[in-house]
């Protein structure tokens, strides 16, 4: 009986799974509006759609979170509506905001607002995210009077052309 034996040494790497990082997608209506700066105008309905996708499907589908991440702007914004989101890819969820005249203070009619919005996976080891940020900026209605012109004739003759002299203020 001869005994023979050798011995191996063998280094086992293990690697996490690749990660996509997922894509995040706002729209205003049918136009991509990431990353750009959209106007409005006092009085208009501000509504965004956003969606969130993630091409990881090994081992396993990621679960996708969507934060809004950033609100600010010359005034604080209030009033908006928006509800992060956790699931698995498609996530879908909206931005609405009705702003009244309570955002234009010091007599400054148009303000500027940042909305940064998040979507990341759970992976552990490699957390992927895409955060995309929403310029607004909202001008009050153009009241200006350079359109008044008063009729600069009164004639009280029965007429019917320039008898009466009202002045109207909204």
């Amino acid at each position: 009986k001869f005994y023979k034996a050798d011995t191996v040494e063998v280094q086992v790497k293990l690697l996490p799974p690749l990660n996509a990082p997922p894509q995040l997608t706002i729209r205003q209506g049918t136009n991509v509006i990431n990353d750009q700066t959209v106007d409005f105008t006092l009085g208009e309905s501000i509504q965004f759609s956003l969606t969130g996708v993630d091409g990881d499907v090994s081992p396993e589908k990621d679960l996708l979170s969507l934060t809004l991440i950033e609100a600010s702007g010359n005034v604080e914004p209030a009033g908006y509506l928006f509800t992060s989101l956790l699931g698995m890819s498609p996530i879908q969820t909206t931005f609405s905001w009705q702003p009244d005249c309570s955002i234009f203070e010091d007599g400054v009619f148009e303000n500027d607002y940042i909305f940064k919005f998040r979507l990341a996976d759970d992976r552990c080891f490699a957390v992927k995210a895409d955060t995309v940020t929403v310029n607004v900026t909202i001008k009050d209605i153009d009241g200006s009077d350079t359109e008044f012109l008063p009729p600069n004739v009164f004639t009280p003759n029965g007429d019917g052309r320039n008898d009466v002299f009202l002045p109207y203020f909204m």
